[in-house]
């Protein structure tokens, strides 16, 4: 498993995010899918990754937050999280739909190496926060 697998399994841990056997975070993360995987079909490019299997969401110092969606294959691929929010809708037979508005970025090994350890900051952080709110 990488690391960014498991920084992200950790992050999530004893969060809503595993609430009702992780009903929440499949519904997140088909919807994520869904809409990642609609731009590659549209544009007429191909899909390769396999399926998105979780992702992270990070606020990148500027309060504009990133998606990182982590893909069976170890792919991660970067998406602004405003376009996951808002994205494009449109009609295909009938059928109400929507995409991402760009084609989600793949970031390199060694950034998802980054990103896992940014992730398991993080959750050292509010870990301490928690327990320090405990304490009061």
């Amino acid at each position: 498993m990488s690391h960014i697998s498991d920084a992200m399994k950790a992050f999530h841990e004893n969060t809503m995010w595993i609430v009702n056997n992780g009903m929440m975070a499949d519904l997140a993360i088909e919807d994520t899918n869904n809409k990642v995987i609609n731009w590659f079909v549209m544009h007429r490019q191909e899909w390769k990754h396999g399926e998105i299997v979780d992702f992270i969401s990070m606020d990148e110092g500027t309060g504009i937050y990133t998606v990182y969606a982590l893909c069976t294959d170890d792919t991660v691929l970067a998406i602004p999280e405003e376009e996951l929010d808002n994205p494009e809708e449109f009609e295909i037979n009938g059928h109400h739909t929507s995409m991402v508005r760009t084609r989600p970025q793949e970031i390199t090994d060694e950034d998802a190496d980054q990103l896992a350890d940014r992730v398991l900051d993080e959750r050292e952080r509010i870990m301490k926060a928690r327990v320090s709110g405990i304490r009061k």
